[in-house]
């Protein structure tokens, strides 16, 4: 009898082995697909920074989505700029334009 708990315990730990290395697994692959999406971010970021002062104030802003094809006023721009501004610098910095992004929109 004892044998047969011991194999049924074996069994059990190569299966909660399995378990955890899918688990990494998926953890590894959420990552590498978070870690895209910041990269096109980043790029997207990039285009709307032409003076490439690292920021985007009201009118970076505006005018970066307009030649996007997304046409917003200055109040909407300054709007954007002044919820988004974690740090009251006056312009979105790369990581507040990633949480930005990544923001529930019936929360804005």
């Amino acid at each position: 009898r004892r044998c047969g708990s011991m194999a049924a315990a074996a069994a059990t730990e190569a299966s909660e082995h399995k378990l955890e290395a899918e688990a990494a697994a998926a953890v590894d692959e959420l990552r590498e697909l978070l870690f895209r999406q910041e990269r096109n971010m980043r790029d997207v970021f990039k285009k709307l920074d032409r003076s490439g002062t690292k920021g985007l104030n009201a009118r970076d802003l505006r005018s970066g989505l307009h030649s996007m094809g997304i046409d917003i006023s200055d109040a909407e721009a300054a709007r954007i700029v002044a919820r988004f501004d974690s740090d009251g610098s006056g312009q979105i910095e790369l990581g507040e334009f990633v949480r930005m992004l990544q923001s529930d929109p019936d929360r804005f």
